[in-house]
């Protein structure tokens, strides 16, 4: 069950991945602005705002989904594996992407000199990801592992429902209540 839902939380993170992959891939192909936003317009890019907005999206929900899993279970993916995983869903999901943008023109997106650098950038951008990944997961076990060792001892509030019941005399050293001295009358 663990591994499913880190799973789907890596797919989540390589959504994500992608959407700024192909930001990148086409800022560095085409790096004058305008004529970026012509070649954009030219080849489907309409609505890639909206695309990018669920995108990240996406990847907040897969740190969440990370996060829990790793709160809730030991053990986690390496690096290697994680960026194998993440390049393996971030790659072909940005070329499905570039053919899905053109109408599934597939030498018209092939020979795209941005798709080619994209393709390259999915890969430089599933690496970054799985270092972020995996230093993640390594602090949040670095967080829960002291819970997960001593279980009774790691709480530091009452469970819920429980009243811890306050005396006013805690407050003031265990004496009794009483007014201050009257003045020493002369």
């Amino acid at each position: 069950m663990a591994e499913r839902r880190s799973g789907v939380g890596a797919a989540l993170l390589a959504v994500g991945g992608i959407a700024l992959g192909h930001i990148a891939s086409y800022s560095l192909a085409i790096p004058a602005a305008d004529a970026r936003e012509t070649h954009l317009a030219a080849t489907g890019h309409g609505s890639f705002g909206l695309v990018s907005a669920a995108a990240v999206v996406a990847a907040l929900a897969g740190l969440a989904v990370v996060v829990k899993t790793t709160m809730s279970h030991a053990g986690s993916l390496g690096f290697r594996a994680c960026a194998v995983r993440l390049a393996g869903i971030q790659a072909p999901g940005f070329l499905l992407l570039e053919l899905a943008e053109r109408r599934f023109a597939f030498v018209e997106a092939v020979g795209d000199p941005a798709v080619i650098v994209g393709f390259l950038v999915q890969v430089l951008v599933a690496l970054a990801g799985a270092a972020f990944l995996t230093l993640l997961v390594r602090t949040v076990e670095a967080i829960v592992a002291p819970r997960r060792r001593h279980p009774r001892a790691a709480r530091s509030f009452p469970k819920a429902g429980r009243t811890v019941p306050i005396r006013i005399s805690a407050f003031l050293g265990g004496s009794r209540l009483r007014a201050p001295p009257l003045p020493l009358a002369s």
